[in-house]
């Protein structure tokens, strides 16, 4: 049994209710029949937040608001690079349009898992903007959901296709903020659960303890804050998977207007902006070009090291991985504000399924601004500095700790960096990495359109 902590607020929504209400009860609707979208991310509550967080992120006192962060994070040391003053901007654009889509997801009057911290995609007729921010995963698709105390709710999880290398439950205390300041609470993986007959999951909550059922998750708390996440080793197989959350009794939240949404949406944003120049900590903490051994998840699900680099135009930064066993194993970059680095058309990040292992299993990645003709090449897109972020998940064994991870880390000059390759190293040319390129891009869009 696992125990979820939350916290309760009743609140008005009238404009998302008008605009999500129907989504939900035709979510419902699609629960009895046991019919699947085919694509779970698109679901008619998605869109139509999506289309609600586009209309307030023009609103006047947001846009204020923007220019305020901007102001204030000017004033930051990072700052000071010039990198950083290139990309602050877009960063901060993407985090207020975070702060929307959290708000808009925290006050519904139902809960539903929605799709947060993403690139930028068109569908439906919709240009999304970007709300990465935080080191994001380009492997992961995380959804969010609240869900109190006063209630009863059943989520159900359907698997559509080829099931993520990793699936996950993690929660923290709902009523101190957001997932950026909240009280972390717990974590739980999907394969510890146990399935239906038919490979599905379904899970109850609820403040009633049932230590007979392991799927039932006992809420103690008023308010909780439930983050969903599928990691994807392979985009070209793994799909996202359909999660449903419906209240099985309570009551659902009253109303709020458009405006006092546009008010939390502010208080939001400001609790991310000071987040965001708290865990910057993770890199500006760390010598440049310099990784640390890595440390260890909250909930034990994995291990992570963060870093930044700086290189010059004539340089390359050759790190080699050992996997340690883990079935997945992430590298990214992004720029100096901790927003990932384009990795839709571009190879921002790698995961160990896009790169390549010499005959010994370790990974060797090359960072520099312009193609080495090396598979695993992490494009810094133009920038000289910015940050790092590496993740081993989904072990098979009980890892305790896998402090020799990292086997190698030299900052080299272009026209040395065949010394500092393993001599089994994958190599490309111009015309192999535009098709590499166009692979990414299309895998990717299993996400939108499956």
């Amino acid at each position: 049994m696992k125990t979820l902590n939350f916290k309760h607020q009743y609140f008005s929504y009238t404009f998302i209710a008008i605009l999500i209400t129907t989504a939900l009860l035709q979510t419902s609707c699609r629960q009895k029949t046991t019919s699947v979208p085919l694509n779970p991310l698109k679901s008619q509550a998605q869109l139509q937040l999506d289309s609600l967080a586009i209309h307030l992120s023009s609103d006047t006192a947001i846009k204020t608001a923007e220019n305020e962060t901007i102001k204030l994070y000017e004033q930051d040391s990072t700052y000071k690079i010039p990198d950083a003053q290139v990309t602050l901007k877009q960063d901060i654009q993407r985090l207020a349009y975070a702060a929307i889509e959290e708000t808009g997801i925290k006050y519904s009057p139902e809960p539903q898992f929605l799709w947060i911290d993403h690139a930028p995609r068109n569908w439906d007729g919709l240009d999304v903007p970007g709300s990465q921010f935080g080191l994001d995963n380009p492997d992961n698709v995380y959804r969010t959901a609240y869900l109190d105390s006063t209630s009863q709710y059943e989520i159900h999880l359907h698997h559509i296709e080829k099931e993520p290398v990793q699936e996950s439950f993690e929660w923290f205390d709902g009523s101190t903020g957001s997932i950026t300041t909240a009280k972390h609470l717990g974590f739980v993986q999907v394969k510890d659960l146990k399935p239906e007959s038919n490979g599905d999951y379904i899970l109850t909550a609820s403040p009633q303890a049932e230590p007979s059922n392991p799927n039932h998750l006992q809420i103690s708390k008023p308010l909780v804050n439930i983050i969903y996440r599928n990691t994807y080793s392979n985009w070209a197989e793994q799909t996202p998977v359909a999660i449903t959350v419906k209240r099985l009794s309570g009551k659902r939240f009253p109303a709020i207007s458009q405006s006092e949404l546009v008010t939390r949406s502010l208080a939001t944003f400001k609790t991310f902006s000071a987040f965001l120049l708290k865990i910057k900590a993770l890199t500006t903490t760390t010598p440049v070009n310099t990784l640390k051994k890595p440390f260890s998840r909250d909930g034990g699900w994995g291990f992570a090291v963060a870093g930044r680099f700086k290189i010059g135009k004539d340089e390359a930064w050759v790190i080699t991985l050992n996997p340690k066993g883990a079935k997945y194993l992430g590298f990214e970059l992004a720029d100096p504000w901790l927003a990932s680095l384009e990795y839709i058309q571009h190879s921002g990040s790698l995961n160990i399924t896009q790169a390549k292992p010499d005959m010994h299993g370790n990974y060797t990645y090359v960072i520099a601004a312009t193609d080495p003709g090396v598979h695993n090449w992490l494009d810094t897109r133009g920038l000289t500095e910015g940050s790092l972020f590496i993740r081993w998940q989904a072990f098979t064994d009980n890892v305790k700790a896998i402090d020799d991870a990292i086997v190698k880390q030299q900052l080299v000059k272009l026209a040395n960096l065949d010394q500092a390759l393993p001599g089994d190293v994958s190599k490309e040319t111009p015309e192999s990495r535009k098709d590499i390129l166009a692979v990414r891009a299309q895998t990717y869009q299993r996400r939108l359109n499956p």
